[in-house]
């Protein structure tokens, strides 16, 4: 169901405090001089969104569309940064529902698209034109620790919504081939279900998806052919260890030996991974650093919280990190990872519930 255009009730304009700083330590650091972080940002927080447009001001955007005891649950820029996908609850005669938005960033108009959609980080994904948007829908399949969901894309320039995979359970973190061809998502849960996880692969088509890689999540393609995932066996929960997936669904490490290393996206040809410090108390967040783990392994940043790209609490696009600290007054800090150059989207304490970058 594609609607009308709905007006936003009110929109409120304000410019954030921008730090502007640059990142250098003794033994980790940029190899290229200061540059500032270009292209487009957004963050949620309460029932509104922050957004940066490329190289401007952020402003603060109220969506009246949503109810706002509950919040933003899901957000996702369109290549360009023209438009902004996002899920949030509704209320209705039945209760509440969540529904997905596309938010007109120049103009300031949302348009409800779907009815009934699973929210939260990881389940919306725009195809690297920004004709397609990749998301699901709730669907009962029965007695079930968590519902199912099916996969569908909304066609902004026909207007059409297309199912292409069936409902699987535990079905999320969504992104696509670089030809926009096929959707890449994730089956199953280590720490739900006993069943391994697989990579699945649902052409644009929808002839269905279909099984690619074992107990692998492939998140972000790579500049030569391969995925960078990550690998979680069971003996180490929590742990993880970042790996590249071929085409033909076969992994390997990035790093030799049993190292603990979350993937976070690329740099150019070189994959970047989060990996975490030593701490004295086992109850602590888990903090660490941020690794090009290529041919010359080197460091780019130091003392971030865990990141990894199917947490909802980070996005990397052209080799710039958007992430949220929630041990900071929940800073949002978007960084250029080539020269280390940073920018503080000072959110005054809100702390966020969804990132989106656009190029």
């Amino acid at each position: 169901m594609s609607g009308a255009p709905v007006p936003i009730v009110r929109q409120r304009w304000a410019l954030l405090a921008v730090c502007v700083a640059s990142m250098t330590w003794a033994g980790c650091g940029p190899v290229v001089g200061p540059r500032e972080p270009a292209g487009s940002a957004a963050f949620a927080a309460a029932s509104g969104v922050f957004i940066r447009s490329n190289g401007g001001a952020t402003r603060n955007v109220v969506l009246d569309v949503c109810a706002p005891q509950f919040g933003i649950s899901g957000l996702a820029l369109a290549p360009g940064g023209t438009i902004l996908a996002f899920t949030c609850s509704v209320a209705d005669s039945m209760g509440y529902r969540t529904v997905l938005h596309l938010l007109d960033v120049p103009t300031g108009t949302t348009n409800r698209i779907a009815d009934d959609v699973a929210g939260g980080p990881g389940r919306l994904a725009w195809s690297p034109q920004g004709r397609y948007l990749a998301y699901q829908v709730a669907t009962n399949l029965g007695p079930a620790p968590v519902a199912a969901s099916a996969l569908w894309v909304y066609d902004v320039v026909a207007g059409q919504r297309t199912q292409i995979d069936k409902a699987r359970y535990f079905s999320t973190y969504l992104t696509w081939d670089p030809d926009g061809s096929a959707v890449i998502y994730t089956v199953g849960s280590w720490q739900y279900s006993t069943q391994p996880v697989w990579t699945y692969r649902a052409p644009l088509d929808g002839s269905g998806g279909t099984a690619w890689a074992e107990n692998v999540q492939a998140v972000a393609p790579g500049p030569k052919g391969e995925w960078l995932g990550v690998r979680e066996p069971p003996q180490r929960p929590g742990g993880g260890q970042a790996i590249l997936v071929g085409a033909d669904g076969k992994s390997r490490p990035l790093t030799a030996g049993d190292t603990v290393e979350l993937p976070v996206g690329w740099l150019g040809t070189e994959p970047v991974v989060w990996r975490p410090s030593a701490v004295s108390d086992p109850t602590a967040e888990r903090r660490g650093d941020i690794w090009v783990a290529g041919a010359t392994p080197r460091c780019l940043l130091v003392d971030v919280p865990e990141l990894s790209a199917y947490t909802g609490k980070m996005a990397v696009v052209e080799g710039r990190l958007l992430y949220v600290d929630e041990a900071r007054n929940g800073s949002v800090a978007l960084v250029s990872l080539a020269s280390g150059k940073t920018i503080h989207l000072a959110d005054q304490g809100r702390t966020p519930v969804s990132l989106a970058l656009g190029n």
